[in-house]
């Protein structure tokens, strides 16, 4: 995640137990209360996060008040499907468009956040009993479990499939309800970094609802990026025309019209988003639009922001 710089470091995440209270569901609990505590260390020096937040598992939602060591107070909902994102708002986030209170991160650049509901979803997974704990007034089961590589992607953000490709192992404590009241693990991180945590539970079954901020609230830097790159293209595509038609003499002064993605594709950037839609392209103007899992930006001809909406 950039705005904590640690995206080849050592990562420490520790989630230490809420108090107990509430209704409890058996084993396999869709909610939960947890505090947070993450420990980034890095080459150039540390960060410490804090903080506490739910577990809605029904919706695979998870969120999280959290404070940095270097001052910043922010908040996050964290979602763990299709992969991990997170939504941020607060001190961290800076110089958003008017209008928006929060921004998306996807995948990798997520890190250091974790899917905080794994554990639950988790449980004993099959694994092979290692004894039996006391936590405090709780007499727990303990267990070592295996984590599948694609779980393990919601755990290690940042780490490649490659590094991810045998799973990773971990331990969990389950109460006599078949809930798990701890959770440790070490996962690869980055470049060379690992990331060891350490997660509790309490208030199981405590009616939980998370909700994913608002589309119009969000900025998405992934999607900003991907519209400003196809821009790229379409100016390229109408400096070409009226520079005297490189690709195709016939467009020769035709400006933006004609334009297709299928021809920007190919003549201009192979990587451009296949996504993008040009809703119009006329010889002196054009607005095109992308769309990624709900947030959609525009860019309504030459001299225009990219914007939220379609065109």
């Amino acid at each position: 995640m950039r705005r904590l710089a640690v995206s080849s470091c050592l990562l420490v995440v520790l989630l230490m137990a809420t108090s107990a209270s509430g209704a409890r569901t058996p084993g396999g609990a869709t909610s939960a209360r947890f505090v947070l505590r993450i420990s980034a260390v890095t080459t150039s020096g540390s960060i410490v996060i804090d903080g506490s937040g739910a577990v809605d598992n029904a919706r695979g939602l998870a969120t999280a008040q959290l404070t940095s060591s270097t001052g910043a107070t922010f908040g996050a909902v964290i979602a763990s499907s299709p992969h991990l994102t997170t939504f941020i708002h607060g001190g961290v986030v800076k110089n958003l468009p008017d209008g928006k209170t929060w921004e998306r991160d996807d995948g990798a650049a997520t890190a250091p956040f974790i899917d905080p509901g794994l554990a639950l979803r988790l449980g004993s997974r099959g694994g092979h009993k290692l004894g039996t704990v006391r936590l405090g007034t709780v007499s727990t089961t303990k267990y070592a479990i295996h984590i599948s590589p694609l779980d393990a992607t919601l755990l290690a953000p940042a780490a490649s499939k490659k590094l991810l490709a045998a799973g990773v192992p971990a331990v969990v404590w389950l109460d006599s309800s078949g809930d798990v009241r701890l959770f440790h693990t070490a996962v690869p991180f980055g470049s060379g970094g690992t990331a060891t945590i350490d997660e509790a539970f309490a208030a199981f079954g405590t009616p939980v609802h998370v909700a994913l901020p608002p589309a119009g609230a969000v900025w998405d830097a992934q999607v900003d990026g991907a519209v400003r790159a196809a821009v790229a293209s379409v100016e390229a595509y109408n400096a070409d025309n009226n520079a005297g038609g490189a690709h195709d003499p016939d467009k020769f002064g035709s400006g933006y019209q004609g334009m297709t993605l299928a021809y920007l594709t190919k003549n201009y950037d192979s990587g451009i988003d296949q996504g993008l839609k040009i809703v119009r392209a006329t010889a002196a103007s054009y607005c095109i639009e992308l769309t990624q899992d709900g947030i959609t930006l525009n860019k309504k001809g030459p001299s225009a922001s990219i914007t939220s909406g379609h065109c």
